[in-house]
């Protein structure tokens, strides 16, 4: 899955946090990706107007378990990292094919990327990925950060 899995630190992972709505979520994880020195003090503000002006709800053909993939541009970005969120309820976010359709959503993805080719790759690697429906189940099983990033990483050569 490209290199993913390195741009993800157990600290930046959520398992089931009570969340319950797309703001929320962006929220919490772009906090995460502040205060551990990845994203700039205007990270989750970036991020939420980019969600609003581009959804990124991704239907995925996976039974149901959908994800997105928010991000903000470079320069609200201090280190390349993904914080990711493993929501036990799912929360809406609009789609991104259908910006008036909302998704429900069980994988958050938050990207902070600095360099713009690094980010398409990213982009690109984490949509092939998630088009495997045996990543996404394990992803969702995942029940401790460390589960998760193996789960990636287990997966790098075959997505």
């Amino acid at each position: 899955m490209n290199d993913i899995s390195q741009l993800i630190r157990p600290e930046l992972v959520l398992i089931n946090p009570q969340l319950d709505t797309s703001t929320a979520a962006i929220k919490a994880l772009g906090s995460l990706l502040v205060e551990d020195g990845f994203g700039k003090s205007t990270l989750v503000d970036a991020a939420l107007e980019r969600e609003r002006l581009h959804p990124t709800g991704l239907a995925l053909d996976s039974g149901g378990i959908n994800a997105a993939i928010p991000h903000a541009d470079r320069e609200h970005v201090a280190a390349p990292a993904i914080a990711v969120a493993v929501l036990a309820t799912p929360i809406n976010f609009r789609q991104m094919d259908d910006p008036d359709a909302e998704i429900p959503v069980r994988l958050v993805f938050l990207l902070a990327l600095s360099d713009p080719e690094s980010q398409v790759q990213t982009l690109r690697a984490l949509g092939k990925a998630l088009q495997n429906q045996e990543l996404i189940s394990r992803l969702v099983a995942s029940t401790t950060p460390e589960e998760l990033i193996s789960v990636i990483s287990d997966k790098a050569g075959s997505a």
